[in-house]
């Protein structure tokens, strides 16, 4: 009879390494969170759409790349928008 062996850990999980730069624009993540904030895509996404909530004036800037002709882009948003509004809302 073999025995089987738990593959779970106890040990801490280490935080990802410090940033070597800081970049100025950052790709929203395809799901789960950003590794950069720890904001959630939805999050993310409510903060760069113009809505009734923010006057139609997102707090966040962003970019949306596409070809000509293309269905689908790359939605880019502003590292240090994205970083001015967690410290606007860490001072509220």
């Amino acid at each position: 009879m073999t025995e089987k062996r738990s593959t779970a850990t106890t040990a801490a999980v280490a935080p990802p390494p410090p940033l070597r730069f800081i970049p100025e624009w950052i790709r929203l993540p395809s799901k789960g969170v950003c590794p950069l904030c720890g904001l959630s895509r939805s999050f993310i996404y409510g903060l760069i759409t113009a809505s009734d909530e923010n006057g139609h004036s997102p707090p966040v800037r962003s970019v949306s790349l596409r070809s000509k002709g293309a269905l689908r882009g790359v939605r880019l948003v502003h590292y240090e928008s994205l970083m001015a509004y967690i410290g606007k809302s860490e001072a509220a």
